[in-house]
């Protein structure tokens, strides 16, 4: 949490060393919306982070340093985007940026687990799905902020949601699973298994151990979650990761409405 404040604190002041250097009346409007938005974004992102937020006694190894550059990236959108007509159009600018775009759907996807929590303690099931613990709220606060360049940085996004939707709910004992007394069916977590083969098979480890039949199954099911995601090619480019990491997002989003329309409440 404490990356939040230092990395707005950076971005603005390289907004206003911008500003200082007498910009065109347009550029410098694009420049201040964009500060706009971080501030707006911050703003929300501490909200989100606030109500999940719970006193635990469970703790986590501190995760290494991730880099939270979206207001940056999306300034650089902003300043090669169609003008937008008013800086503080908080919806406008937005529009105008992938990465604002990106961050609204983190958000998104924040507050949807918040809700599941909160629906599961007042349905039959009596229950949260997601544990907060010091390293969730580590990922809540920085989830919306990261952007995926490349395979490294794409990492850490399958980094938060694996710590979200698998060691936050339970690791091998789902809380989610129907075997488990939860609402969902295992054809129904697809979201999950995509996950968590990304991580394990990819992102954070190789696919090349063990047998090789054994090798050339993790390669075709690394493939197959790919085109899960809507990549019909081997993710090399920017904007390969840029897609996935937008599709994992919508995937949680429709994941986590799942969830809460199976939830009744208690009688």
């Amino acid at each position: 949490m404490f990356q939040l404040p230092r990395v707005y604190t950076d971005f603005f002041q390289h907004t206003v060393d911008q500003l200082a250097c007498s910009p065109s009346l347009e550029i410098a409007s694009r420049l201040r919306g964009s500060l706009h938005l971080a501030q707006h974004q911050l703003l929300q992102i501490t909200a989100t982070v606030n109500d999940f937020w719970e006193i635990t006694d469970v703790d986590n190894e501190p995760d290494d340093i991730r880099i939270l550059d979206a207001p940056f990236v999306q300034q650089n959108e902003l300043l090669n985007s169609s003008p937008v007509d008013v800086e503080d159009d908080l919806n406008a600018l937005t529009r105008a940026s992938p990465t604002g775009r990106t961050v609204e759907k983190s958000r998104r996807v924040l507050v949807l687990i918040t809700q599941c929590n909160e629906a599961g303690k007042m349905s039959s099931l009596a229950t949260e799905f997601f544990k907060p613990t010091t390293r969730l709220m580590t990922v809540f606060g920085e989830l919306p902020w990261l952007t995926a360049a490349d395979r490294y940085r794409f990492g850490d996004i399958v980094d938060c949601l694996y710590f979200i939707f698998y060691e936050g709910a339970g690791k091998d004992n789902l809380r989610f699973l129907d075997t488990n007394g939860g609402p969902l069916s295992s054809a129904e977590c697809d979201l999950i298994w995509c996950i968590k083969h990304l991580r394990n098979k990819w992102s954070r480890h190789d696919a090349d151990h063990g047998k090789e039949k054994d090798i050339q199954k993790s390669w075709e099911e690394l493939a197959a979650k790919l085109r899960w995601l809507g990549l019909a090619e081997h993710p090399t480019e920017p904007q390969h990761f840029q897609r996935l990491h937008y599709k994992l997002l919508e995937s949680a989003e429709a994941f986590l409405q799942c969830i809460l329309s199976k939830l009744m409440l208690k009688n």
